[in-house]
Order: C-alpha cells, then structure tokens, then sequence
C-alpha cells in the first residue's frame, strides 16, 4: 500500500532548514502534542542557526560532532545535547527514505553520555513531615496521591472522578493532561504500559473523600466525566502554578527542594523492600519495561516505610 511519503516531492539541493519544516509538518499527526513542539523548538533553536543554511548532501559526522561540542561548551547539559542528536537524527533518517542522502550521518557521530539523574528522595522523617505539613495546603489531595501511587504529574491531573473508586481503593490511569503551547490538551497514555490501575494507600483514599466533599461544596461537579483537581476556577491545573505552588509549599514545611516528579519513586522503593515483584512495581509506574524499573530504583534511597498502609 502507498503512503503519503511515497508521493513527497523534495529538491535534490534542498537545505536542512528547508528539510526540518517539512519533516516536522509530516510528523505533525503522528506525535504528541507536547513530543512535536520539543522537536520544533529542538530544530528553530538548535538546528537551524548552525546547520541550517548547509544542503543535506553537506552535512558530515565531522560538522554535526562540532554542533554537539559547541553547544556543549555554550553550558548545554547533556541531555539536551543528546534530545538535539535524537532530533536531528529522526529527521535524517526520513531523509534516507525519501532518498535525499544516502546514510543518515548521525549513526557516526557521538552525542555525550547522559548523565547519572539527579534524584533526591525524602527521608523517612522528612516524608512524614511532608505529609503532615500537606494536611494544611490546598493541594493537600494531590500531594498526597503523588507520594503514594506512582502516579506522573500529567496522570494525576488528567484523572477523573470516572477513574476512581474510592470503596475499592482503586483507579484507572486513562488520560493525561498535556500543558503545551495554548491551551492544555488531555491525550490517552502513548503506550499500553501508561494504561494502568492502581492500588490507592488508606491516606489517599482519605485525602481524596475530603478533597471530594470540599468540591462538592464548592459547587464544582464531582461527575464521572470531570476533573478530580482543578484551579479555583474550575479548569485544568496549569502546570507552571503548581511547580511554584509546590516549590513554595517545600520552603513553607522547611523541606528539602525536590522535583514534583521524585514525589513518585518512593512508591516504588517501598514496594521493593516489601518484597513486591519488580513486574509488579513496573506495572504500577507504567514503565515500558522492567529493565527501566529496576534500573530506576537502584538510584533511589531507603525506602519510605512511613507511608506503608
């Protein structure tokens, strides 16, 4: 069967400028929303003003290792270094479909090693405090479900009351909310793993009763179809407020500063030193596979037994 790409017509002296914009219009309906405009922002920013002006035919291992090492030296980690090499790679390797150049010249080039993640995981004492301090906050139901289902930030932002049953101690990871460009956008986990129940600890379900009361008083809906967190006004959670919300919340409780996303390892850990099969531990944070599970976990510290239920 014929596809688009079949009938896709490129210059032979077409720049990698001009190849970007076509190769991200054409994947413009196959990634997410948030996916593609990383990978936009990745050619205008990165791409562009250095390789941009030369022809495809041009580009070398030579000038593309001298792109990693300049943008290195210009204080870039390697991380983004590397999502730049994952980028431009993506796009060359289109390039050879389309038989624009023979070979994608970054399988020869060497984007730094990504560095060790920088995790820093509350102790016992300081998960209890945590949890105390939250009792006080607005967002006390959605950190409490943070540090003790697994749960991703989108995840827990894109649940809806549909996916709970507070009775049983259960929900069910359907949707998540994607803060990109304008406005926030809920998508459908990208891989079957990220499609997901999980078991709720009694603190959580506890938490979301009275979060769920305080809803319902406030004349928000706590029907299947609407959101379990929402901002006073009702719409999605907007991303930004919530980090500096969080962050607030840290220096306010005299707590450690960490990521909202660490909230969701020591889950895991605790998991782990009950004895719980990594496949389990896998299946309840969605990883695509075990392998990323318990190379996870290695990183992290003791476990939180505080929060055992």
């Amino acid at each position: 069967m014929s596809t688009e790409e079949d009938f896709v017509l490129v210059p032979t002296n077409i720049t990698l400028s001009e190849f970007l914009a076509q190769h991200l219009e054409a994947t413009k309906d196959t990634l997410k929303k948030r996916t593609w405009e990383g990978h936009e922002e990745t050619a205008r920013v990165h791409l562009v003003p250095m390789l941009g002006h030369l022809k495809l035919k041009e580009l070398s291992r030579e000038r593309v290792q001298s792109l990693y090492a300049t943008k290195r030296a210009g204080g870039l980690s390697p991380e983004t270094v590397r999502r730049i090499h994952a980028v431009l790679s993506a796009a060359l390797s289109r390039a050879v479909r389309w038989q624009l150049v023979p070979y994608n010249v970054c399988k020869d080039a060497d984007p730094p090693r990504a560095a060790s993640p920088d995790i820093r995981l509350l102790n016992p004492k300081e998960a209890r405090a945590f949890m105390v301090a939250a009792e006080r906050e607005p967002h006390h139901a959605l950190y409490c479900l943070a540090l003790t289902s697994g749960m991703r930030r989108g995840e827990i932002l894109g649940l809806r009351w549909g996916c709970l049953d507070l009775a049983q101690r259960t929900l069910r990871v359907r949707h998540a909310l994607v803060a990109g460009r304008g406005s926030p956008t809920f998508e459908s986990p990208k891989t079957a793993k990220r499609r997901r129940s999980n078991i709720l600890t009694a603190k959580a379900v506890d938490a979301l009763e009275r979060h769920r009361e305080r809803q319902r008083e406030a004349g928000f809906s706590v029907e299947d179809d609407a959101l379990v967190f929402t901002s006073t006004k009702g719409t999605p959670i907007n991303t930004s407020r919530l980090r500096l919300a969080f962050k607030a919340f840290l220096v306010r409780a005299g707590l450690p500063d960490i990521h909202f996303h660490d909230l969701r390892h020591p889950c895991a850990t605790l998991l782990f030193s009950k004895g719980v099969h990594p496949k389990v531990v896998q299946e309840l944070l969605g990883h695509a596979t075990i392998k990323t599970t318990i190379q996870k976990c290695k990183t992290l510290q003791s476990s939180l037994l505080c929060l055992a239920n």
